[in-house]
C-alpha cells in the first residue's frame, strides 16, 4: 500500500532561508477591464509579511497595489464571490505558527468582518469552499490528534464549528460541493460528509485519485466527476515517487473510476496539479494546470528546471493541446483560470536554480485560446512605498512627487477601471511642478509609478472633482 505524504504548506514562512520571499500568486478574478491578484511577500529582516491585492491590467500592465495585514502575518488569500459580491478572504497567523483569524473582505465596500478563531490550529489546505451565501468551510491541521479536521465559519454570526477526524490523511485537501453534500478530497481519499460535518457519510479509496491531491469537480448535468491528481506511473508501486504523471479521471456519481487520462511528461519527473486550482472552465471544454518535474523533496525551493503544464481539452476531455513553458528556473504553478477571451492565465512562482538562492518571484502567464502567449509577467516580491499627491481630492490641478532615489521614471495614470489615461516621464516633472486636471472627468484614479524597467515602484489612488 502507498504511505500518505504530508507537506505542510505554511512550514517554509517560518523556517526559510530566503530574507525576501514571495509565497507566489495565490488567487486571480477577471474584471471587464483588469485581473485582480492576490499573494503573500514577506521580508525576515523587516519583519513584514501580508497580503498584496494586485490590479494587473489585460494587456499584462501592473497597474496597483494594496496591502493588508492582520496579525503577525497575513497568509493564504482567496477570492470568494457571494451573492454576486466578490470577497477577498484571508487567514491570519501568528508566528508560532497558528491561524489567528479570519478576515473576510468586501472588495466594493472595503467593509472588513473579522472572524476569531481562538484555537492552536495549523493550516494545511490551500483550498476554501462557500456553502450558499452563510458559511466558510476549509481544512486544518488537528496538532492534538495528529490529523487533519474540517473548520466551518457561519458568516451570519461568527460561530465556529470544527468536523471529526478525517479518514484521509493527505498532504492538502480539496474540496467540492454536489446537491446534498461536502466532498472532501485528499491523495487517495474521498470523505463525503454532510453540511453541518458532523456526519461523514462515506469514505472512498482509489489509487487513481491521484498521489499528489488535485481538484474534484462535480458535473451535475452529465452526473459525473472530473478529478485531477498525480498518477503513478507504476501502478503497483505506490510508494514510488519518482515517476508521477499529471492525470485526470472521470468520476461515476458513485465516485467510480471510469476513464483515467495521463498528460505527464515521459521519464523519471513528478508532474502534479497546481496547488489552488488544477481545473478551469472555458467555453466548449477545460483547461487543466500543474508544475512537471516538481521536486517532491526539496519543497517548496527547487534546484533543477521545471516546467508551468497547461492542457486544453474539449468537454468530453478530448485533448485540444498541451503546452509547457518553462525550463530556464524552478517554476510552480498554483493555480489555473479561464478568462472571458476564451485563453487562460496560469500562475505561481519561479526560483532561480543556483543552490543557496531561496528567493522566488510570483509568476504569470496569459495564453490566448489556441495556447500562443498574450504576455508574461514575472513579479519580485514588494513592499509599500507611497507617492505625494496633493491636493487630494484635487480639482483643477496636482502634484506629484515620487520616491527620492529615482531619477529615471514614468507616471502612468489610470481610471478605476484600469484603462491608462495618460503617461508622462520623469522629464516633465523637471519642468511642471503640477498635472492639469481642469478637463478630466470626476471620478477616481490610480497614479502608478514605474522605474526605468517598468517595474511598479508606488501606486496611489486620485478622487478628481470638477463638479
Amino acid at each position: 500500500m502507498f504511505a500518505p505524504l504530508f507537506l505542510f504548506s505554511q512550514d517554509f514562512i517560518y523556517n526559510s532561508p530566503a530574507a525576501e520571499d514571495s509565497w507566489g500568486i495565490i488567487s486571480v478574478i477577471e474584471t471587464p477591464y483588469h485581473y485582480l491578484i492576490t499573494n503573500s511577500d514577506y521580508n525576515l529582516t523587516k519583519d513584514s509579511v501580508f497580503c498584496k491585492l494586485s490590479k494587473v491590467s489585460k494587456k499584462g500592465q501592473w497597474i496597483s497595489d494594496e496591502y493588508f495585514v492582520y496579525s503577525a502575518i497575513s497568509r493564504s488569500e482567496f477570492f470568494t464571490k457571494i451573492n454576486n459580491i466578490d470577497y477577498l478572504t484571508i487567514l491570519a497567523l501568528e508566528k508560532d505558527p497558528s491561524i489567528n483569524q479570519f478576515v473576510e473582505i468586501n472588495l466594493e465596500t472595503k467593509n472588513i468582518q473579522i472572524f476569531p478563531l481562538n484555537q492552536h490550529i495549523d493550516i494545511t489546505a490551500n483550498d476554501i469552499l462557500i456553502v450558499g451565501d452563510t458559511a466558510y468551510i476549509f481544512a486544518y491541521y488537528d496538532t492534538k490528534n495528529q490529523m487533519p479536521r474540517l473548520l466551518k465559519i457561519d458568516r451570519r454570526n461568527g460561530v465556529v464549528q470544527y468536523s471529526r477526524i478525517l479518514k484521509a490523511a493527505p498532504s492538502d485537501i480539496k474540496f467540492a460541493l454536489n446537491n446534498q453534500n461536502v466532498l472532501v478530497k485528499g491523495g487517495h481519499d474521498i470523505d463525503v460528509f454532510n453540511f453541518n460535518l458532523d456526519t461523514i457519510i462515506k469514505s472512498y479509496l482509489n489509487p487513481f485519485y491521484g498521489s499528489i491531491v488535485g481538484d474534484i469537480k462535480p458535473l451535475p448535468h452529465k452526473n459525473y466527476y472530473i478529478n485531477s491528481g498525480g498518477q503513478n506511473q507504476d501502478v503497483n508501486n505506490f510508494d514510488h515517487l519518482d515517476t508521477i504523471d499529471l492525470g485526470l479521471c472521470i468520476l461515476d456519481s458513485n465516485l467510480n473510476v471510469i476513464k483515467n487520462i495521463v498528460f505527464g511528461r515521459k521519464g523519471d519527473t513528478v508532474d502534479i496539479p497546481a496547488r489552488t486550482q488544477s481545473i478551469a472552465d472555458t467555453e466548449g471544454g477545460f483547461y487543466f494546470g500543474g508544475t512537471s518535474n516538481f521536486k517532491i523533496w526539496e519543497y517548496p525551493y527547487g534546484f533543477e528546471h521545471s516546467w508551468f503544464m497547461i492542457i486544453k481539452t474539449d468537454s468530453a476531455l478530448n485533448l485540444n493541446w498541451k503546452k509547457e513553458f518553462g525550463g530556464d528556473a524552478y517554476y510552480f504553478m498554483t493555480g489555473i483560470m479561464g478568462t472571458s477571451d476564451g485563453g487562460c492565465l496560469a500562475y505561481g512562482t519561479k526560483q532561480d536554480t543556483a543552490r543557496g538562492n531561496f528567493n522566488r518571484d510570483a509568476f504569470m502567464i496569459k495564453l490566448d485560446k489556441d495556447g500562443l502567449i498574450s504576455f508574461i509577467k514575472t513579479i519580485k516580491p514588494g513592499f509599500k512605498k507611497d507617492l505625494i499627491v496633493y491636493p487630494n481630492p484635487a480639482s483643477e490641478y496636482v502634484s506629484i512627487k515620487g520616491i527620492n532615489d529615482l531619477n529615471n521614471y514614468r507616471i502612468v495614470i489610470f481610471n478605476e477601471s484600469g484603462v491608462e489615461q495618460i503617461s508622462i516621464s520623469s522629464q516633465y516633472f523637471l519642468n511642471n511642478n503640477v498635472l492639469k486636471l481642469k478637463d478630466w472627468q470626476s471620478g477616481t484614479y490610480i497614479i502608478s509609478m514605474y522605474n526605468e524597467n517598468g517595474v511598479l515602484i508606488a501606486s496611489e489612488k486620485l478622487i478628481v472633482n470638477n463638479k
